[in-house]
Formats: C-alpha cells, structure tokens, sequence
C-alpha cells in the first residue's frame, strides 16, 4: 500500500508538468457524453462511539460502486454515485445504543454491518481541456444509512444521515492513455436520525434526532484508457464521518420475549452517542 501511494505521489507531480507540456492526447473532454463506472470497494471499516465503555465495530468491507457523470459543453455536469456493501463485525461486548444492555442478558460479541451511500451532484468544469478537466467544483446532497445487526438483539437500530457535499475533483492527463483523478469532499450534516423499529420484542418503536456532523471523504487514482472511452481505474479512497449525540427515547419490551436472554416487560431510557466511522482502502473498476 505505502509503495502504491508513493507512486500516485510521482504521478501527481508528473501530471502537473503534463499541464503544460501535454501534445497528442486523445480528446477525452467529453461533451453532452455520459461517462459510467462500475467498481468494487476493498475497506478496512470501524464504527466507533465515543464512550469510556466503547461499542466499537470493526472488520473488513467489501461495496459495490456506481458513478454516473453527464457532461455538457457549457462545462455544466450532474451526475450521482452509490456504493451498498456489509462487513462482518467484532463488536465490543456492548451495544451501540446507549441503555440497550438494560433489556437483556447477553453481550454482542459480533455482528454484521450494511451500509448505503448516495450522492447527487450538480457542478462546473472550472478548468477543461479537449483531453482532460483538471479542476471542477460541485455541491451535493448525500444520504448515507448504517446498521450494525447482531443475533439475539431485542431490535435492530438504523442511523441515517442527510449531508450537503462541498466537492473539488479533476482528471489530469499524464500519457496519451494514462489520466491521474483526484476527488475530495467536505460534507457538512443537513440532518439525522436513528431508527429504533418495533420488533417483536420491543412494543413501540422511536426516532432519535442527530442535529451535529460532518464528513470528509478522499480518492486519488488513475485511469488506464483502451479506448477513446472505456477504460479500467484503480484508486485509493478514505473517508471520516463524525455524528454528535442523539436525543433520548423510552422504549420498552414485551411482556412475552421471542428469546430467553431479553428481558420481559422491562422500559429504559435510550440514546445514540457520539460515534464517528473511518473507511480506507482501495475501489477499481470498469469505466465506460
């Protein structure tokens, strides 16, 4: 990894004496074009909240990632990306919503997490070229939703966030087919909530409100063309999100319990507390 970051490294400063000295690239400035990746994401992922007794979540992630970018000759684009993906989980003995425990016996010891992220962007190619755009700005609005699930849970907590993305990217020709690509956005929390479902151990579900977040996500990569346009790219991609403490609901449990270790009619008092994830590892893929 050191080695491949070392070289995205060389190739950033290679690419920015290309910015003045680039003669027979193909013209990949595409103009009322559609440009379509498909990939897969490699990810080391924690989720972590900020507690002395933490309820951490860790493990590695495999996603599947789309992009889509509509491009104009007014040097106008809009376009969206998702990514949907799961990990397997080591849990930390405790639950990540906070008066959990209350409710039963046992202790997680692992898990599962889902994830889905979803962005729509709208943007201006500051800086376009016929072979290449090194530097477009745009605003987004993201969605992103998680769920850890473990066995034996008396229900099963979604947190879904709502962010405006402040976003820079470019695309550098380096080689008549090799591009250097770089994205970077600051997405400041519009809202969030977390979930707490009714089950069939939990009699009536609730809503937590988050009003305080923020997240930053990071990708440097290249592309490697076949074509004019298709091509396969390759990049290393991070990303920290951070959300504050929800408010507080009551919920309580059944008088009858579907699994010995939940406790029976039992009320407590719940919140989500400060956590934050941090995502890094590799996405390659297919574009066209």
């Amino acid at each position: 990894m050191k080695r491949f970051i070392r070289n995205l490294l060389y190739l950033w400063v290679f690419g920015l004496w290309q910015f003045t000295h680039a003669e027979g690239f193909l013209s990949r400035a595409e103009k009322n074009e559609l440009d379509t990746k498909v990939g897969i994401n490699i990810l080391s992922y924690t989720h972590a909240t900020h507690l002395a007794v933490s309820a951490n979540s860790s493990g590695p992630a495999v996603a599947f990632y789309y992009e889509g970018k509509n491009i104009f000759s007014n040097h106008i684009f809009y376009g969206s990306n998702a990514s949907v993906g799961s990990s397997p989980s080591n849990i930390n003995h405790a639950y990540h919503l906070v008066g959990m425990n209350n409710l039963t016996t046992y202790r997680p010891r692992g898990g599962t997490n889902l994830d889905i992220d979803l962005t729509l962007r709208l943007g201006y190619d500051v800086l376009r070229r016929e072979y290449d755009t090194p530097f477009a700005l745009s605003l987004g609005i993201r969605m992103l939703t998680n769920s850890t699930l473990s066995s034996l849970s008396p229900t099963f907590p979604q947190l879904t966030s709502f962010y405006a993305n402040i976003e820079a990217s470019g695309l550098i020709a380096l080689q008549p087919k090799l591009d250097f690509e770089y994205f970077i956005a600051f997405s400041p929390l519009l809202n969030a909530s977390v979930n707490v479902p009714k089950t069939d151990n939990i009699l009536e579900g609730r809503r937590l409100k988050i009003t305080e977040g923020y997240g930053i996500s990071l990708a440097l990569g290249t592309r490697y063309y076949v074509s004019n346009k298709a091509y396969f790219f390759a990049q290393i991609i991070a990303s920290y999100t951070h959300w504050g403490q929800s408010s507080t609901g009551r919920i309580t449990t059944a008088p009858t319990t579907t699994e010995q270790v939940i406790l029976p009619n039992v009320s407590t008092d719940v919140y989500y507390p400060a956590s934050h994830t941090t995502q890094a590892g590799i996405r390659i893929g297919y574009g066209f």
